[in-house]
């Protein structure tokens, strides 16, 4: 996943604690995300940070097939359901020592390092498939079935890697990844 990011910091001290970030990605999954967050940096190469993620399906989320015998064709009831997540992380981020650049020095170049966990509300999801008979022109449901995300973690592991360009101490630009 690619991301980009636009952050300020909270106030203009000489190293500045607080840190408030934006960042908009596009996922492997034809998804958009947004994620603001706010992050504590007591040390000048560590801090900590909170973000709360939203992202929305592209183009919705099409989940639709034949059955394994071939009697019947399936399709979701409701795409609204999986095509939001809403998620809270909570990452550790380690920053490398900065590239002083520009002519007066109002340029810094560094690399951020964060993993950290992810937990997605609502962990469980219920979707419901319309089965129709697999024949040309039947479009009444044969039967419904419900199907939950019961075994889902709620919680998972991510990574977030990128490079950062700091201008003026006060404004913060970033191209990334994550896994």
């Amino acid at each position: 996943m690619l991301i980009c990011s636009l952050s300020v910091y909270g106030q203009t001290e000489k190293r500045p604690l607080w840190k408030i970030q934006l960042e908009g990605a596009l996922d492997n999954y034809n998804r958009w995300e947004v994620e603001p967050s706010v992050t504590f940096q007591p040390f000048k190469y560590a801090g900590i940070g909170i973000s709360f993620l939203f992202s929305k399906s592209l183009d919705g989320i099409h989940l639709n097939g034949v059955s394994a015998d071939k009697k019947f064709r399936f399709e979701l009831n409701d795409e609204k359901v999986l095509s939001t997540h809403l998620a809270c992380r909570i990452a550790p981020q380690f920053y490398t020592p900065s590239w002083i650049l520009g002519h007066d020095q109002e340029y810094a170049l560094y690399l951020t390092f964060s993993p950290g966990i992810t937990c997605s509300f609502p962990p469980t999801k219920h979707i419901t498939l319309a089965y129709f008979p697999n024949s040309t022109g039947v479009w009444t449901p044969h039967h419904y079935e419900e199907i939950t995300t019961s075994r889902a973690e709620p919680l998972s592991f991510q990574l977030k890697t990128s490079v950062s360009l700091e201008i003026e101490e006060s404004l913060i630009i970033s191209l990334g990844c994550s896994i």
